[in-house]
């Protein structure tokens, strides 16, 4: 046996991996919903001066480099809350959550600004619409307002005025709103949430879509109203086809459906296990019809609730939906609620209670994907912000217990498959210079970049462990972290539908920086049959295969037991304050 010492590593990478042994998945979708509407989530302040500008920018810059440092790759963005925009809108106005006055205008805008920064930090930008919710009790009255009370394009039930979806020139706006957003703004999807017709609006004459029921000669009321919804839905999926294939489109419905059997057997599902169907007959919506007829890329439920509350079993509900989606050759990517860990007090008492209970719900989110698309999202920020220390366990942030239990790694988002895609090669002209990894660029495509120890075989299932992967890049230049001034590394086209294509490798021979070495005099190994003995404690040691493939982890030991592993393998140790690489060939 011999022991050959290779080039020291950085503590980045030790932080970067799994201490407990298990590795997070290679794709998965984690997102949060970023609440605009009431500044929920953002801004804290409303104005329109530069002052305010800036302070709005911080803030979300802040947001932004947090969920980018605990390994998110998406943010939905609420650009649209009440028919007011985030954003410079053809059709609409700014939205007083932004500026104090609905219609006034601010310093900047701030959907631009979000997909830039979205985009720096390898992360999607996925704008969140909703589609028909005008007000829910204020009276605004901006022209545009005006115009579409003279025009009659609202209904009202009790503090609720939605657009009327029956309406062709309604469902019109709603597309044009879409469309407005993709062709002008570089985002990479678009999700409606759970809003569409008021809470239990009259299915008599007493409704105010009433005549319009009646003219149309529908049999029934409440399936005319889901097939006005459906049709608006289906519009934008196809609009979006023509104009961004690649941007995904999906919708975050509430968290129960179809639990009346004849609408299961409608669709060939099993009927739903756990709950009552609150939206079938209350909003009028029908996510079954969405997924059967292929108008969305993704579900994102709303499983709100926490593992055994019987009148909505997260446990029972997150394979159901997982089976439907698959069935039907789309994603889910479940919406889980954050609200306890806000205000406990004053949570529903029927939401997880503790991080640990988040995390074995995204672990079931795992579990249960048939379709190896797994995703989460979390609703929403503010709920988990730090602010005020009753949102954390045991002095640890929520962001801190997810990235060090479960999202260990960085993940791509899961891929579109079922769309044809424009063929892509591989990086060309990949050099390393001053510590650089830079390469030509490709157009609208991104970059996964994956880095492994010196002397590491150029083997594509490498890039099958989480481990590697470092960077999901939308520029093509990514900064080496210090540690690795010598390795290998590999980048990789990414296109924007979520394929990846064959990498093109370096072998990175930089002069040696980062943390000095540590000689044998300070540390040392001797192996004692297969154990690999140490000349002091370790604080941390990580094992790893020449495929780049973690075997095992211990801290605070003075030996690891390599029984039963041969060939060459890699340890990463942390002592000292320092932290190495050694290499073993057994």
């Amino acid at each position: 046996m011999k022991i050959k010492k290779l080039l020291l590593l950085s503590v980045f990478l030790l932080s970067m991996l799994p201490l407990s042994g298990a590795s997070s998945p290679i794709r998965e979708l984690r997102s949060m919903w970023i609440a605009t509407v009431w500044r929920l989530d953002w801004p804290s302040t409303a104005g329109t001066g530069t002052s305010v500008a800036n302070r709005q920018k911080q803030e979300m810059t802040e947001l932004l480099d947090r969920l980018a440092e605990s390994n998110y790759n998406a943010v939905w963005f609420q650009v649209r809350s009440m028919c007011d925009a985030m954003y410079e809108s053809k059709y609409e106005p700014w939205s007083s959550n932004l500026t104090g006055t609905r219609g006034a205008a601010p310093a900047y805008d701030p959907l631009k600004f979000v997909v830039e920064e979205c985009h720096k930090r390898g992360m999607e930008c996925h704008a969140w619409i909703n589609p028909f919710r005008f007000s829910t009790g204020t009276a605004h009255n901006t022209p545009n307002d005006q115009a579409m009370r003279e025009n009659g394009w609202l209904i009202t039930h009790e503090s609720t005025t939605v657009m009327n979806p029956a309406l062709p020139e309604v469902r019109q706006r709603v597309v044009d709103v879409c469309r407005d957003i993709l062709e002008n703004y570089d985002i990479d999807g678009i999700v409606f949430d759970d809003y569409f017709y008021a809470p239990n609006i009259p299915e008599n004459e007493t409704a105010e879509d009433y005549e319009q029921f009646v003219a149309s000669g529908a049999q029934d009321f409440g399936d005319w109203r889901r097939e006005n919804v459906n049709t608006v839905v289906k519009a934008v999926y196809d609009m979006v086809q023509e104009v961004k294939p690649y941007a995904k489109f999906g919708i975050g419905p509430r968290g129960i459906a179809a639990t009346d059997h004849a609408v299961a057997d409608k669709y060939g599902v099993p009927r739903c296990p756990t709950g009552s169907d609150s939206q079938y007959d209350q909003i009028f919506c029908d996510p079954l019809a969405w997924l059967s007829e292929g108008t969305i890329d993704y579900i994102s439920p709303q499983i709100y609730w926490a593992r055994g509350y019987s009148a909505g079993d997260f446990s029972l509900l997150c394979p159901w939906w997982s089976q439907v989606a698959d069935k039907f050759g789309r994603h889910c990517y479940v919406s889980h609620s954050l609200e306890y860990f806000k205000n406990g007090a004053h949570s529903p008492s029927s939401r997880e209670k503790t991080f640990d209970g988040m995390a074995a719900q995204v672990q079931m989110n795992r579990d249960e994907s048939l379709n190896d698309a797994p995703g989460c999202v979390f609703y929403s920020y503010s709920c988990v912000d730090g602010e005020p220390e009753a949102e954390k366990e045991n002095g640890v942030d929520f962001f801190t217990y997810m990235k060090e239990h479960k999202f260990q790694n960085k993940a791509l988002t899961p891929c579109i498959s079922w769309k044809e895609a424009p063929e892509q090669g591989k990086v060309t002209n990949l050099r390393a210079v001053d510590g650089v990894l830079e390469w030509d660029a490709a157009e609208n495509v991104r970059y996964a970049v994956y880095l492994l120890p010196e002397g590491s075989s150029h083997d594509g299932r490498q890039l099958g462990f989480a481990e590697n992967l470092k960077a999901h890049l939308y520029e093509n230049r990514f900064e080496l972290p210090a540690g690795y001034e010598k390795c290998e590394a590999a980048v990789a086209i990414v296109d924007r539908y979520g394929n990846r294509y064959d990498p093109e490798w370096i072998s990175v021979e930089g002069e040696q920086g980062g943390i000095d070495a540590v000689g044998d005099e300070v540390f040392s190994i001797a192996m004692s049959g297969r154990v690999a003995v140490f000349s002091s404690v370790a604080e941390t040691v990580t094992v790893y295969d020449s495929a780049g493939k973690q075997i095992l982890s211990r801290s605070g030991c003075t030996s690891v037991d390599l029984s039963g592993v041969q060939g060459v393998v890699f340890l990463q140790i942390s002592a000292g304050g320092k932290t190495f690489v050694r290499k073993l060939v057994l």
